[in-house]
C-alpha cells in the first residue's frame, strides 16, 4: 500500500504540472479567432482516451504484456515527433 500511495502522489504531481502546460501550449498554437475550438478538441481528446484507453489497455495486457509497453513506447515516439514537428506563432 505505501508504494501504491507514493506512485498515485507522483502521477498527481506529474498532472497538475502537465496540464496547465499543455492547455498554454494549445492555446499558443491556436489561431485568435479558433482557441475555443483548439481547447475544445484538447479536452475532447482528454475524454477519448480516458474512455478508450483503459479498454485498449486492459486488452492488449491480456493479450501479451510487452506488446502493451512497446504500444505505449511507440505511441509515445511518435506524440513527441508530433510535437515536435509543430512551430509555434511568433
Amino acid at each position: 500500500m505505501p508504494l501504491l500511495l507514493a506512485v498515485m502522489v507522483v502521477f498527481t504531481l506529474g498532472e497538475m504540472i502537465s496540464s496547465p502546460v499543455a492547455n498554454a501550449y494549445v492555446a499558443a498554437l491556436a489561431p485568435d479567432d479558433m482557441r475555443g475550438r483548439f481547447m475544445g478538441i484538447l479536452g475532447v481528446s482528454w475524454g477519448g482516451a480516458a474512455m478508450v484507453g483503459p479498454v485498449v489497455g486492459i486488452t492488449l495486457f491480456e493479450y501479451s504484456p510487452p506488446l502493451l509497453w512497446i504500444a505505449c513506447f511507440g505511441l509515445g515516439v511518435v506524440a513527441a515527433a508530433a510535437v515536435a514537428g509543430i512551430r509555434t506563432r511568433d
